[in-house]
């Protein structure tokens, strides 16, 4: 990532007096509405984590309803569920979590 980002950097080299308007400007919009310039590329990064975020707290409720249903959860079943990577297929998950009849149905 910081690769990319220092290739974008040095691809997106303006002239100087463009660079220094540029700068002017950005200070000026980041003053006047109090909100400081956020790139491209950390707007994405940024999101990234939230995302991971969301899909570790996805894969948490998932097991701690089973554990709440059921008591222990076996390693290989933990394994399976920290492998998914789909908000909707976790979501699915948590839902069948609640409700199946039992661990082995699950």
């Amino acid at each position: 990532m910081v690769f990319i980002h220092g290739l974008i950097d040095r691809l997106m080299i303006l002239p100087r007096p463009l660079m220094i308007r540029f700068r002017q400007e950005l200070f000026t919009i980041e003053k006047d509405k109090n909100i400081p310039y956020v790139d491209t590329l950390t707007r994405m990064s940024r999101e990234e984590g939230r995302q991971e975020g969301s899909l570790a707290q996805a894969r948490e409720s998932v097991i701690e309803a089973l554990e709440i249903r059921f008591g222990e959860v076996s390693t290989d079943l933990r394994e399976r569920i920290t492998a998914l990577d789909n908000l909707r297929t976790l979501k699915a998950q948590l839902r069948r979590a609640i409700t199946v009849p039992s661990l082995d149905q699950f």
